[in-house]
């Protein structure tokens, strides 16, 4: 447990009420909005005033101090409306329609997001965006609208980079991007690059968040993040709910032999090709190993194609983290083919239940894994995960030391401590703004 009045008193003696911080996000379901809710958990637990702005919640979601955005006003809605119709009457192609317009090419054509920074919502109307000492910005590529709000909010901005987008132009990372762009496309994305550069720039106040290592080194690399604060603190894992459970229950319930090679894969979209699930079924069907049993969990329709000598499990999505936590313990590994990732929640959260991690090499774990405690593949292919996960399962993981190790890195007093020292280091530094 977080001593809230000693911790808190370190790190903001000169404030004498708990320091307002407002967190924004498209939503709270996803990796990057467990990772928001986590946060915000660990800093209520700590002592700090967290509250959370969504556009939308799930379905009976029981979050504590979260806000939905205001119903659209009347003058939103004309922002929205003038320009479909202006645009059908080819009189004028504004940008937020035109970025309306890729964002739904995009999700048909490649199954990706593209958000061009524009919306008709004005956020900084919002009650909680004036009550924040600094507003905390996660996952919001389909809420906030760039130009206004940096220009209109005079308040520490954070942003936590649960993505490349705040980087860079539309799409959410670079490998999202394909080949052979149309150009009305290309455009959009240049001018989405631009608009928040420029908006970072005129704002002068705003101090990114990456959860990896490789993240912050890309970060400093872009126009975006170069000469910006940028400070690296992950994710948070609580280990009260994340921890060895009962796997020799799932593997009856599911009819799995004790002595069965098992293999967890876990994605909010199972079918989401940058998670890697494909590679995943190329690098178990040639481990040479007697009926291997991938465990997938999460939304979608179950791969096709699976190869005979492997079997494939699908649950669906599974939000109870004790649940979640003995499909881990049923494992022998965990596998993380993901292409492209800024951190790994579920990495750490297998960790935190002492299962061993293969993953492909992406940003955020190169941060998390370690010889200790899982594989890292050579390359992003399946013959390298296939090496790993050969390489993992002749190796001897000791699950005591797996689960202290993560809980060492990424517990949520650890975390919650290095955005308190944040914190309180922009509101020392704040320069006032002319209201």
């Amino acid at each position: 447990m977080i001593s809230n009045t000693e911790e808190y008193g370190k790190h903001f003696a000169s404030i004498t009420r708990p320091v307002r911080i407002l967190h924004m996000a498209n939503g709270i379901d996803g990796g990057a909005g467990l990772g928001l809710v986590r946060l915000h958990a660990a800093l209520l637990q700590y002592g700090i005033d967290s509250r959370i702005l969504v556009s939308a919640l799930p379905p009976d979601d029981k979050t504590s101090r979260t806000t939905v955005c205001s119903k659209l006003h009347g003058t939103d809605i004309l922002r929205k409306l003038f320009p479909a119709i202006l645009h059908k009457m080819d009189i004028w192609h504004s940008p937020y329609y035109r970025g309306k317009l890729a964002e739904l090419y995009a999700k048909q054509r490649w199954n990706r997001f593209f958000h061009s920074g524009r919306s008709v919502r004005r956020l900084d109307s919002e009650n909680c965006v004036r009550w924040a000492d600094i507003v905390h910005l996660h996952w919001v590529g389909n809420m906030l609208d760039v130009p206004t709000f940096f220009r209109r909010v005079h308040k520490p901005i954070v942003w936590t980079l649960r993505d490349e987008w705040p980087l860079i132009g539309g799409f959410h990372y670079r490998t999202d991007m394909p080949e052979n762009l149309p150009g009305w496309i290309s455009r959009i994305d240049a001018d989405s690059q631009r608009l928040k550069e420029l908006a970072y720039q005129r704002h002068g106040n705003i101090t990114f968040v990456s959860l990896s290592s490789a993240m912050a080194e890309f970060a400093k690399s872009t126009t975006a993040g170069a000469g910006r604060v940028i400070r690296v603190i992950p994710n948070p894992i609580d280990g009260r709910l994340f921890r060895p459970g009962d796997g020799l229950s799932v593997r009856r319930e599911f009819g799995i032999d004790p002595g069965s090679i098992v293999i967890s894969f876990v994605a909010q979209r199972i079918n989401d090709s940058r998670k890697g699930l494909s590679d995943l079924l190329k690098a178990t069907s040639t481990l040479g190993i007697d009926k291997p049993v991938i465990i997938c969990v999460g939304s979608g329709e179950p791969p096709s194609g699976v190869p005979d000598r492997v079997r494939v499990i699908c649950t669906g999505p599974v939000s109870d983290p004790f649940r979640l936590s003995a499909i881990y313990s049923a494992s022998t590994l965990f596998a993380a083919p993901s292409k492209a990732e800024s951190f790994g929640k579920t990495l750490t959260e297998a960790l935190a239940c002492g299962i061993p991690v293969v993953s492909y090499p992406n940003d955020g774990a190169k941060d998390i894994l370690h010889e200790k405690v899982g594989v890292l593949a050579s390359s992003f292919s399946p013959i390298a995960f296939r090496d790993a996960m050969q390489k993992a399962l002749s190796r001897s993981f000791d699950p005591t030391e797996t689960r202290r190790d993560a809980l060492s890195r990424f517990s949520a007093e650890t975390v919650a401590a290095a955005h308190a020292r944040l914190y309180n280091h922009l509101l020392e530094q704040r320069q006032p703004f002319a209201d």
